[in-house]
């Protein structure tokens, strides 16, 4: 919180005070998850509160309680990893925030609260599984959708990268939910290629924002002329996290798509496909204007 508002600007103290009040509010929906999964543990007969216990029961705990707790802790470290909508704490605190912050933000924060909503999936099968992968799929599916039309009017570069990163996280969300081996394969891969791709990319943003002065994607054109090793990075990091062959971020997607059509997840998948070729045309119109567009004669 307290590197998020390091500025000390309006826009810098108002970012931290989303960030504080929408993912305080997520642990403590989370928390309430957590507490009724403990319950219906209890009403199964175990008695460590483990990951492995919680498995070995599953069966027997009633598929309400299971349920219920899912919805929570989905909603609430949802909140953490941005997923809409209560995504709105994240491209304020993304765009406030020195660069190597955001890389930690996006690349980190956000995947850890995903890893444990997912961890949760083997003890749903348990007497929940449908339900839980339903609302993964559609919580996802929401999320990408939404990230990818504002991706399109996006105006701040670093907003650029965090609407991504909202649009990351559906997708792993979707990944999760369709289940079988070769999905969740390629959620692991998503999240490692995310998390390597994405804080790379707010690097290279950082760059620019020293190079330029300025987060406004009009004011900043021809990197390539005024500074190729920056105008590089920032277009590898787009074409890495737009999705382009052959980067992790490619063969991650292309193998969610393909687990999903597999599995006979048509619409979800027809839905998916739109959404990100959405965003990457999205991501790559603006990191092109920035990249190669011509600087005003006014420009400094």
């Amino acid at each position: 919180v307290f590197l998020v508002s390091f500025k000390e600007t309006a826009e810098s103290l108002e970012a931290a005070w989303k960030y504080v009040v929408l993912t305080c509010m997520g642990a403590a929906f989370a928390l309430i998850g957590i507490l009724i999964l403990y319950w219906g543990l209890k009403i199964a007969g175990g008695n460590t509160f483990t990951w492995s216990e919680l498995l070995a029961f599953s069966s027997r705990m009633p598929p309400s309680l299971l349920s219920t707790a899912f919805l929570f802790i989905l909603i609430g470290f949802g909140t953490k990893a941005g997923l809409v909508p209560l995504h709105t704490w994240l491209p304020d605190a993304h765009s406030q925030a020195p660069s190597p912050v955001c890389a930690l933000l996006s690349g980190i924060e956000t995947t850890t609260a995903l890893y444990v909503i997912i961890r949760l999936m083997p003890i749903m099968e348990g007497g929940a599984g449908n339900f839980a992968s339903m609302w993964l799929m559609v919580f996802g599916l929401i999320s990408v959708g939404t990230a990818a039309f504002l991706l399109l009017q996006v105006k701040d570069y670093k907003r650029l990268f965090a609407f991504s990163t909202i649009e990351h996280m559906g997708i792993i969300l979707v990944a999760a939910g369709l289940g079988g081996h070769a999905a969740h394969f390629a959620v692991v891969l998503q999240i490692m290629a995310h998390a390597f791709t994405k804080s790379f990319c707010f690097f290279a943003a950082g760059a620019v924002l020293l190079l330029f002065g300025t987060r406004d994607i009009s004011s900043v054109k021809g990197i390539i002329r005024r500074s190729p090793l920056t105008g590089t990075s920032l277009l590898v990091g787009g074409l890495a996290i737009a999705g382009a062959p052959p980067f992790a971020v490619f063969l991650s997607e292309f193998s969610i798509i393909r687990a999903g059509l597999e599995n006979g997840h048509y619409l979800v998948i027809g839905l998916l496909a739109f959404f990100i070729v959405t965003a990457f045309c999205g991501i790559m119109y603006r990191i092109n204007q920035m990249v190669f567009g011509r600087p005003s004669d006014h420009h400094p």
